[in-house]
């Protein structure tokens, strides 16, 4: 198992975040350690890329300014190393008073970061109010900051309740009628990883676990390399999948068995090499059903975390805030 040349590349800058919604892949919240990328992080990760002629990359968390000082910082290194910073994501909550948030993109344009991808959702609104948002693309085209909104097919929604408060998505399932919930899930196309798994689980068919851990084929998307993500601990993260991690100096040979052998089970023998792996390690499912691999992996890497931790398995919070509650 070897990762290939990286084509596309985003920079984790932290997993603490001013939210809790119910669709975060990554199980981000206010209860995560504060920890950011530091500066010593910033310089391996982007001469990591230059290395590997990556020569742009987006920035997302997390909630990437939840530590301005710090976020221009790694901005302005990033600009020292030729990377071109794509945008950088964020929900808008921090868009509080208005000539203080002209002045922190007025910075942001001057280390040459021109474009702010703005989160947009029933999920991001139990938390942010739509009227934040909107005043902060305001803000950003009054001085010339692109903007463009993620996934882009809501506002209009969002717009039929009152926009300058927080709502829940029951709000909108009365209000609209229907299981809004479940429309809203399967319109984002959520990936089955982190807490987003409570939301596919009511929105998709389930299957049997019998069914799911019969996959043989490799997991080929642990080697794809389409878009990738680099962590402040200096990981690497594959592509939709939250829970692996590799160290960022392991990337240019070959993957380690030893060293990774739960990511080697997956890649090698797909859904069945893993479970075989988890079994002999005391590892039995938590449910009888699945949405699919990713939710059934998901539940596995778990269990790891919590009793046979290794180099491939990540953080405990990826694991532990996975369960949405809205305390």
């Amino acid at each position: 198992m070897k990762i290939g040349p990286i084509h596309s590349m985003g920079v984790i800058i932290n997993y603490k975040c001013s939210a809790k919604c119910r669709h975060c892949c990554y199980s981000s919240s206010p209860s995560w350690p504060g920890d950011y990328m530091s500066d010593d992080m910033a310089h391996k990760v982007f001469r990591f890329m230059v290395d590997h002629h990556v020569r742009s990359c987006h920035i997302g968390g997390g909630e990437p300014f939840l530590k301005q000082d710090q976020l221009l910082a790694v901005c302005t290194l990033a600009r020292e190393y030729g990377i071109h910073i794509e945008y950088i994501e964020t929900n808008g909550s921090w868009n509080i008073k208005e000539e203080k948030t002209l002045q922190l993109l007025r910075k942001l344009l001057s280390v040459g970061v021109g474009c702010l991808l703005i989160s947009v959702d029933p999920f991001h609104n139990e938390y942010v109010p739509y009227q934040k948002q909107k005043s902060l693309i305001s803000l950003c085209r009054k001085v010339g900051m692109e903007t463009f909104v993620w996934p882009g097919n809501f506002g209009s929604d969002l717009s039929m309740l009152d926009t300058s408060v927080p709502h829940r998505i029951e709000e909108y399932d009365a209000f609209f009628g229907g299981n809004y919930k479940v429309d809203a899930t399967r319109s984002y196309g959520l990936n089955c990883n982190g807490r987003a798994i409570s939301l596919c689980r009511d929105a998709y068919e389930l299957h049997p676990f019998d069914q799911l851990v019969g996959a043989i084929s490799p997991c080929t998307p642990l080697v794809s390399t389409g878009h990738c993500h680099l962590d402040l601990y200096g990981h690497y993260i594959p592509p939709i999948c939250t829970g692996f991690v590799i160290d960022m100096e392991d990337l240019d040979a070959p993957i380690s068995p030893e060293k990774y052998p739960a990511l080697t089970a997956a890649y090698e023998g797909g859904m069945k090499g893993l479970y075989q792996y988890a079994q002999e390690l005391g590892f039995e499912p938590s449910r009888s059903t699945y949405v699919n691999r990713c939710d059934l992996c998901f539940d596995i890497k778990r269990y790891l975390c919590r009793e046979h931790p290794t180099a491939d398995i990540g953080y405990p919070s990826y694991f532990e805030q996975s369960d949405y509650d809205q305390n």
